[in-house]
Formats: structure tokens, sequence, C-alpha cells
């Protein structure tokens, strides 16, 4: 890892899966977070979201390598143009 940020942040995710291990369905019925909210809705919400942010950095991720390659390519292209007398 990196710095303390991120180091405390990787331990959240073994954390979540260990309480959600030991949790039955009394415990994900039960109210949580507001009305008409339980804990299986909040676990359901996290898991979504969480899901939605790593497939949009992927794509981010994606689309910035495609964006870096393009632009090698279209200055390559210049180089080429220029040592041709073009």
């Amino acid at each position: 890892m990196g710095n303390a940020y991120t180091e405390h942040n990787a331990l959240w995710p073994q954390k979540l899966i260990a309480l959600t291990k030991r949790l039955r369905g009394a415990d994900m019925a039960r109210a949580a977070g507001g009305p008409g909210w339980t804990v299986a809705g909040l676990l359901g919400h996290l898991t979504f979201y969480d899901q939605r942010a790593l497939v949009l950095l992927a794509k981010w991720k994606k689309a910035l390598r495609l964006n870096r390659a393009a632009h090698r390519e279209h200055h390559m292209a210049q180089i080429e143009k220029a040592l041709a007398g073009g």
C-alpha cells in the first residue's frame, strides 16, 4: 500500500465481510439508517455504489489509456509529416 490512509481503508472491506458473515436474517431485517431502511438495504446500497465506483474507475482508466494512445499516434503522425517535408 501507499500511505496510512490507504492502509486504513484497505482494512474496511475485510471488517465488513467479517461482520456480514455473522449476521442472520433477523439482523438483516433490523431497522437502520433512518425510516424505511434496514441493515440489508444499507448493505445492498453500499455494495451497489462500491461496485459502481469500481466500474466507473475502470472505464476512466481505459479511456485515459485510449486517449494517451490516440495522443501519441497524433504526435507521431505530426513528426512523420514534418520529417517527410510536409
